[in-house]
């Protein structure tokens, strides 16, 4: 779910900030939570949603930006999204299972992922889940993103 009032968080297990990207658009009416994952849409970055076309991953993000009501330029200091292995909370109505291991599961939004993979959905690589019920996910940029 997407976060009204506190950031979000991620415990990462394998991060190299030599994979952060560094962004400038915002796109209007969102903000960026620490630890949300975010994407890019019509050349502006936004929270993942689930079933939205022309999503292309950026990241994690690294700080809070926003809230914005226009699309808003960020020049100094730019926008930071981070790639990497990272434990995000597993769906509570559609968790992902064991079997997924290995497999695709998708961002149900900018916080939680999910079994099922929908039309449009972003996908990535589920890597383990944990005794406490987070999965463990890759978040890779593709290539020209």
């Amino acid at each position: 779910m997407t976060a009204a009032a506190a950031e979000q968080y991620r415990i990462h297990s394998i991060v190299d900030r030599r994979n952060a990207i560094e962004f400038r658009t915002q796109a209007a009416n969102t903000t960026l939570w620490k630890g949300a994952v975010i994407v890019k849409v019509a050349g502006k970055a936004q929270p993942v949603q689930t079933a939205v076309a022309g999503q292309l991953l950026l990241g994690v993000s690294l700080f809070t930006y926003g809230p914005v009501t226009v699309d808003t330029t960020w020049n100094n200091p730019p926008m930071v999204f981070e790639e990497g292995c990272w434990e995000i909370p597993n769906s509570t109505t559609d968790p992902v299972v064991a079997a997924d291991i290995g497999s695709t599961v998708a961002f149900a939004d900018d916080s939680t992922v999910k079994h099922t993979n929908a039309a449009n959905d972003v996908l990535v690589v589920c890597k383990y889940i944990t005794p406490r019920g987070t999965v463990g996910v890759e978040i890779v940029r593709p290539s020209g993103s």
